[in-house]
């Protein structure tokens, strides 16, 4: 879609000149404290709930991981924003996500970056 806008610009230093272009980025939404995850790893339920499974430790090398109904907002590229379900610091099953299920227990694999 295509809008006229116009923004009113200092020029101080006389350097702009009468038609001009100009590429312009609007920030239509933002959120400081935001919980951003892929869109591949969320499921959606036969009701049309969306969920995730969040992996809670069991011990160092395990864990148990439950199901998580979420709410979703605003998406950007492959990563959704997350209203409801999840917060911050919630271990969020990535790898095999799609062939998990409710209460089953899972091996926790370190990446090099835990390491």
């Amino acid at each position: 879609r295509a809008f006229t806008v116009e923004i009113a610009v200092p020029n101080k230093k006389g350097n702009i000149k009468p038609n001009l272009t100009a590429k312009v980025s609007i920030n239509d939404y933002s959120s400081e404290n935001a919980i951003t995850i892929p869109q591949s790893i969320i499921s959606e339920n036969a009701d049309g709930e969306q969920y995730v499974y969040v992996a809670t430790a069991a011990d160092e090398n395990t864990a148990v991981v439950n199901r998580k109904i979420v709410t979703t907002g605003k998406t950007q590229g492959s990563m959704v924003e997350i209203l409801t379900g999840v917060t911050d610091g919630d271990q969020l099953v990535k790898e095999g996500a799609r062939s998990v299920k409710d209460d089953q227990t899972v091996e926790i694999l370190k990446s090099q970056t835990d390491e």
